[in-house]
């Protein structure tokens, strides 16, 4: 049941984080709101893909999550859960949107390592 319950607690961080990840992508090009083009603008947003997909992934990342808090401490869960988060969204904005890390959010990442690492023990 542990093993069920951390797979769970996993595969909410990585729906949660593939949100995060389609949603940035799909603002691209939306930076030119102004009050003039709401209508236009929120059609934009309502009919582009990644938006739809960040609210489906954000969907399964929350019911998942519902499932992780309901098997364990959730002082316990939720900062794994937001370390999982911050660790994959720094590594994967590298990767797709070629974002810059300096070294003191790579050491504070090294941290969060160490503090995960902890809260397990």
């Amino acid at each position: 049941m542990l093993n069920k319950s951390i797979l769970i607690l996993l595969l909410s961080i990585i729906a949660g984080v593939i949100a995060q990840l389609v949603l940035k992508k799909g603002t691209f090009g939306l930076s030119n709101f102004s009050i003039s083009n709401l209508i236009p603008f929120i059609k934009s947003i309502l009919t582009n893909y990644y938006f739809i997909s960040w609210v489906l992934f954000g969907g399964i990342s929350a019911f998942l999550w519902l499932l992780a808090v309901s098997n364990f401490d959730l002082s316990f869960v939720f900062p794994i859960y937001q370390a999982g988060s911050i660790i994959l969204i720094v590594i994967l904005s590298l990767v797709f949107f070629s974002e810059t890390v300096s070294v003191y959010q790579w050491t504070g990442i090294f941290l969060i390592i160490i503090g995960i690492f902890l809260m397990g023990k």
